[in-house]
């Protein structure tokens, strides 16, 4: 608005022609005044719109209103949120599909003290069949074999489980990984890669028949290690054997990246250590397991888009034993004491019993572990088994909507030579009962080799205690 003369001008008034010739200053014509009042327009109209108002005009140019803006910014915000939760509802966790990935196999640098004549390794699957269940209860049996506390190492099985659920393509038997996976920030996607990579290769290496696993450093002293150690099966009463685990959610996965990968993993942290001279236990057979699969946005048909790529030890000129199948019996076999404590730690801690696991952690210590463990006893149609009873300061752990436990007759025999340990005799090695690796969890209870199951949950049929001291009993 505008002060001229006595009167109040604005843009509006000045268009509409409420003016009067009488207000113009003596000695000016009409045309005049009507070049003077079109400039004060044009003042009027600038200052107007410098100010913000005007904006009911009639002809000048509407100006934002905020409160309109404000509404728009919000109407667009919950259309989005609406969209992204759609979107949520609408993705289907990996729950139901079973996984094909293909696998390829390459050998490695020979020893240098040549091959093994005793040890026969078994031939190594072409492809890797898995549902969830025994994807996810092998990705939680390799992160208990840390360190780590019972707490931790559930939150990590958990996330791993939750997040593999998240990002993996269940309308297909592919292991196809979905546009989230890019989502997730390259370091956590990482480590979750290294977690699934582990995963994987425990369901390679029970379905070549090894039963019992640990860290490798626990057993071995040297770096560069591969990650884990493997007994039983066709390794046992032989030594050892090794297995380095990788993955890779990555744009630069193709099979011969994971192959190159598998292979150099292999050179640096397995080749060293088979049949070293001076290595007790002898470590007689090695691998190198390699997971990779393509984000979505390089994906290129026809496929394949994922990869397993095995580097393991040459073989000596034997045909090869095969592991253990479904369908045979249970069975005895022997087991370097130093790996079944490590990989029964492990199911203990899934199974939730912390007195055993704190018992495990005390042999060659100073430590004295008292109380009881107190079990509870699982009638299913797969068998027998026990679990950590709830409550306390431990109970079972679970994944996919099943709880972790353990065959009953594989953890009363190990139990029983725990607590030999325990009290001083030293039973070495140890002759532990082992079962088939079967089942796929959709229908039945799922078993690996050394008896951790993951078990639908049942009402118990009883409880069972152990006490380092005291032993087993119902």
């Amino acid at each position: 608005m505008l002060l001229y003369g006595r009167r109040r001008w604005t843009a509006g008034a000045i268009r509409s022609g409420q003016r009067s010739p009488s207000l113009l200053p003596s000695g000016h014509s009409k045309d005049t005044g009507r070049q003077a009042l079109a400039a004060v327009y044009l003042v009027v109209v600038r200052r107007e719109r410098a100010c913000g108002h005007g904006a009911g005009s009639d002809d000048s140019p509407i100006a934002p209103d905020p409160t309109k803006q404000l509404r728009a910014h919000t109407r667009a915000q919950i259309k989005q949120r609406s969209r992204f939760e759609e979107e949520v509802r609408m993705a289907t966790p990996w729950s139901t599909s079973r996984k094909l990935i293909g696998i390829t196999v390459s050998t490695g640098a020979p020893p240098t003290s040549g091959p093994s004549t005793g040890f026969v390794p078994p031939t190594v699957p072409s492809v890797l069949r898995a549902s969830p269940i025994p994807f996810f209860a092998a990705t939680a049996k390799m992160q208990a074999l840390r360190t780590a506390t019972a707490s931790i190492a559930a939150a990590l099985a958990r996330a791993a489980t939750a997040l593999t659920e998240a990002i993996v393509d269940d309308a297909t038997a592919a292991f196809l990984l979905d546009a989230d996976a890019e989502t997730i920030e390259p370091t956590a996607r990482t480590a979750l890669a290294g977690a699934v990579g582990a995963g994987v290769c425990h369901l390679v290496m029970v379905s070549m028949g090894y039963v019992w696993n640990d860290h490798a450093h626990r057993i071995i002293s040297a770096s560069p290690l591969a990650d884990f150690a493997y007994d039983g099966g066709p390794a046992s009463g032989h030594g050892l054997v090794l297995a380095e685990a990788k993955g890779s959610f990555s744009q630069k996965v193709t099979q011969i990246w994971v192959q190159r990968k598998s292979e150099g993993a292999y050179d640096r942290q397995v080749h060293p250590h088979v049949l070293h001279p001076w290595r007790s236990p002898a470590v007689v057979h090695g691998y190198a397991v390699k997971l990779g699969a393509q984000l979505a946005s390089v994906r290129k048909p026809p496929g394949p888009h994922s990869f397993i790529h095995v580097t393991e030890t040459p073989r000596a000129s034997a045909p090869p034993k095969r592991g253990l199948s479904v369908g045979i019996s249970s069975e005895t076999a022997m087991a370097v004491t130093s790996v079944a404590l490590g990989n029964y730690r492990a199911a203990f801690m899934l199974a939730g019993a912390p007195v055993v696991v704190r018992c495990i952690d005390s042999l060659g210590g100073d430590e004295k572990v008292e109380g009881e463990q107190l079990f509870e006893l699982l009638s299913t149609p797969s068998g027998d088994f026990i679990a950590g009873a709830s409550g306390g300061d431990g109970g079972p752990f679970g994944v996919a909507g099943r709880r972790f436990a353990i065959r009953k007759d594989i953890a009363e025999a190990f139990l029983t030579k725990l607590s030999d340990l325990f009290r001083g005799w030293v039973p070495r090695p140890l002759w532990l009962p082992v079962v088939p690796y079967s089942g796929d969890g959709f229908h039945d209870d799922f078993i690996f080799p050394d008896g951790l199951a993951l078990v639908t949950c049942q009402p118990r049929s009883g409880t069972a205690r152990w006490s380092p001291a005291g032993g087993y009993s119902e």
